[in-house]
């Protein structure tokens, strides 16, 4: 029988293991949620409401009702990522043709390396990937989710 604490939140007991875990990735969201540019919030909520199709569809048919809480359009840093799931520290971008520009290039993989830096995997889907294969999109960011959290595939 594992150790046993209790929610500080619900008053149940939870394992602590569980406990520990729970709290680090608390622990985690709120150093992130330091790290963001305040000043970026205002265009991270226009870019909520402006969302592409793709992001639409992969937020409404698949992130926004998955186990694992994602946050859209979220701020970290200097940059707004389209999707961000703290306790498995992944960022999903999906990239429209734009990003396929020699300078665009070169942008991502800036932006890319400063999320890296804070120990979060940086996951880029084409846009295209979501239209033609939504289904294995979501299969990619699963895998991505459990393979972060140590959990095994399904």
């Amino acid at each position: 029988a594992s150790a046993r604490a209790t929610s500080p939140y619900t008053g149940e007991a939870i394992a602590r293991d569980d406990f520990r875990r729970i709290y680090a990735a608390a622990e985690e969201r709120a150093l992130m949620d330091y790290k963001q540019n305040k000043k970026l919030v205002p265009m991270a909520r226009v870019l909520r409401k402006r969302m592409t199709k793709e992001e639409r569809r992969l937020w409404f048919e698949f992130l926004r009702l998955y186990e694992v809480r994602f946050r859209r359009q979220k701020v970290i840093g200097n940059y707004i990522v389209d999707f961000y799931c703290a306790e498995a520290q992944l960022v999903v971008e999906l990239d429209g043709s734009q990003h396929f520009e020699p300078e665009a290039l070169e942008r991502d993989a800036e932006r890319t390396a400063y999320l890296e830096q804070y120990g979060l995997t940086v996951l880029r889907i084409p846009n295209s990937e979501v239209v033609r294969n939504f289904f294995g999109v979501c299969e990619t960011i699963d895998n991505a989710v459990r393979t972060r959290l140590g959990s095994p595939a399904h």
